[in-house]
């Protein structure tokens, strides 16, 4: 009897240690003053295991006895900022802190950010090799305040094993504070018009918010703190606190927005406004400029690589029918035009409805979309053969029967607008990105004129034509050639085709690769959030590409790059390390980073270095004098 009493026992040591080896979250660690306890603090996993993790999931809970604060990533006007470390750990990379929203705590006039009672600090762990276990060490760090304050730092070690990951106990408790951190996107309903430094702090200006009772947090380089907002109508001012506001001028600044329901982040650089100026007059300035920046960028999407096969397309109508007729040349080209235009003005309401449901949007996005993918690649198909005179292209007779009789011959050119713009959403010119940019930051009305404006751009050519029919007359007259020139552009439309099906082939594709990997180029990292940063912070010299297999721009872009002397010789030599992103597919990682760069399209290009952390954004055509000028800027 007593041996079989001490081989349980054994067992059951064996499976305690087993147990505690592997247990969810460490103990929790209590501090005190000496007489009351203070606060407790535990590390604890979200994960039963790692495998099938690239990003895993634990946090920091702490809870405050009443009466106790602890402080925010920005303490306010005292106090310090909560630390978390963990140095010492094994198979760590990298991690990231997800803040849930602060607190606003006023005391005799001074402001301070923090928590207190319960709270979960989200943190994602990135590990350097993926499905091995993870043996955490962390350092935590804070000061905790009541009437007087008193720093506390404690130590965990937590191992997280390879095993298949799954929820645990703690999923759902960290779930939930993990959904008041503040989202990089504004929410629908929600619109900003305007930012600007003033003699009295920050003005925001023609704020649509549905609800009245919410805080604005100020986040800086130069720690400089605003108090909370005061409202006057449409408009909010941040005051400020101390009398050197005017070092922020032209710096980047993040602005945290916190209400009962959500919370969201916008950063901006913020200009000093100029005195005496009609705010109004200031607005209509803003958007007319906006609007000639909308128009040259549709007109130079003409010149992009993914509209070139488009226009071979309309060639290739002009060869095949009969427009000797000025009258016939200007309706065929009006048609095309309405058709750019019109699929514009639905491709704007498609994204505000998107938007207006709480959907974040992109430029090219349905590039993403598999059913998308296989069904342009079809259509851009059908055509080419139809070009090649392999069938022709016959719409039913039901909709023939619904136009006109002197405007049928005239649907197929109609349809190549549409599909000029679906095209050219894939590519991004120059000031492409800077009209999507702020139409899709501003009001739906607002929207709907960039799009609007962008496609008058785009189809100006047309328009002109349609003016001026007179221009096909420079065309070389009729013969053999024309025909040759037929099937080189149905070839054209053919390899197109190609194109999008690869894609096609790619989007149902699962590509689960998460080392880094060596390009033509070089070596290249993989995005991850922060990386770029911490790279730039040990002295290195880092370019962010985020590319997509779609995005016909990005691919000149890195034709241009890499195919400098100068450049490859930096990457070869370490000197210039390369982060790719590759937005092919839906990834809401890189989404969210473009979303708080103030980007919603590709390329994506920034540049970081010791003396510019944060990184340098990059138009959206890139050249190597331009790369190596931003180069030499980030260098201590």
């Amino acid at each position: 009897m007593k041996i079989l009493f001490k081989i349980i026992f054994n067992i059951l040591i064996i499976i305690g240690i087993n147990f505690s080896a592997y247990a969810f979250s460490t103990d929790w660690k209590i501090s005190s003053d000496g007489v009351n306890d203070i606060i407790k603090m535990r590390i604890s996993s979200a994960t039963e295991g790692v495998v099938g993790l690239y990003n895993i999931p634990i946090s920091l809970e702490i809870v405050t006895s009443p009466g106790w604060k602890i402080y925010w990533r920005n303490p306010g006007d005292s106090g310090l900022p909560t630390e978390i470390t963990f140095d010492g750990s094994q198979n760590l990379k990298n991690f990231n802190i997800l803040w849930p929203a602060p607190f606003r705590f006023s005391t005799f006039g001074i402001d301070t950010f923090g928590y207190e009672g319960k709270i979960i600090l989200p943190i994602n762990l990135i590990p350097e090799r993926v499905n091995e276990e993870i043996k955490l060490i962390s350092q935590i760090s804070l000061l905790a305040c009541n009437e007087i304050c008193i720093p506390f730092n404690q130590d965990f070690e937590l191992n997280i094993p390879n095993k298949p990951h799954a929820p645990n106990l703690n999923t759902r408790e960290r779930a939930k504070y993990l959904s008041l951190v503040p989202k990089p996107i504004i929410p629908k309903g929600f619109s900003i018009g305007s930012i600007a430094l003033n003699e009295d702090g920050i003005l925001l200006e023609r704020i649509k918010f549905p609800v009245n009772n919410y805080d604005v947090f100020v986040e800086n380089e130069k720690g400089i703190n605003f108090g909370k907002p005061i409202k006057n109508g449409n408009n909010i001012l941040l005051p400020k606190l101390n009398e050197n506001i005017k070092i922020l001028d032209e710096e980047l600044i993040k602005l945290t927005f916190v209400l009962e329901s959500v919370s969201f982040e916008k950063k901006i650089k913020i200009i000093q406004t100029r005195q005496n100026i009609n705010s109004y007059f200031s607005f209509f300035e803003e958007i007319t400029i906006f609007i000639l920046i909308s128009f040259v960028g549709g007109f130079l999407l003409n010149f992009m690589p993914c509209v070139l096969p488009i226009i071979s397309l309309k060639l290739g109508s002009i060869i095949t029918e009969n427009l000797t007729q000025q009258n016939n040349i200007r309706k065929s080209f009006v048609f095309t035009s309405l058709g750019i235009t019109s699929s514009f003005l639905i491709l704007a309401i498609a994204l505000i409805s998107l938007k207006h449901f709480g959907h974040s949007i992109s430029w090219g996005m349905q590039f993403q979309n598999s059913s998308f993918l296989l069904l342009i690649t079809l259509v851009i198909l059908l055509f080419g053969f139809n070009m090649l005179g392999l069938f022709e292209i016959r719409l039913p007779r039901i909709l023939l029967d619904l136009m006109p009789k002197n405007h049928q011959g005239f649907i197929g050119d109609f349809l190549r607008g549409f599909l000029t713009t679906i095209m050219s959403t894939p590519c991004s010119a120059p000031f492409v990105g800077t009209a999507i940019t702020f139409a899709f930051s501003e009001s739906y009305s607002i929207m709907l004129i960039i799009f609007f404006t962008m496609s008058i751009g785009l189809s100006s050519p047309w328009i002109l034509v349609a003016v001026y029919p007179k221009f096909i007359n420079y065309l070389p007259s009729s013969g053999k050639w024309m025909l040759k020139l037929k099937y080189v552009l149905g070839v054209l439309l053919l390899l197109t085709s190609l194109w999008t099906l690869s894609m096609f082939s790619k989007s149902v594709r699962v590509n689960n690769s998460s080392e880094n990997y060596y390009s033509e180029n070089g070596p290249t990292l993989l995005w991850e959030k922060g990386l770029a940063q911490k790279l730039a912070s040990e002295g290195n010299i880092v370019l962010i590409d985020i590319t997509a297999d779609w995005c016909i721009t990005c691919k000149l872009n890195k034709f241009i790059i890499y195919n400098n002397k100068k450049i490859n010789e930096k990457i070869q030599n370490g000197d210039l390390k390369i982060i790719q992103g590759d937005w092919t597919l839906p990834n809401e990682d890189i989404l969210n980073f473009l979303a708080e760069n103030e980007r919603y399209g590709i390329p994506y290009n920034s540049v970081h270095g010791p003396n510019n952390i944060e990184g340098i954004i990059l138009p959206e055509i890139l050249t190597v004098k331009t790369l190596l000028n931003t180069i030499k800027q980030v260098k201590e």
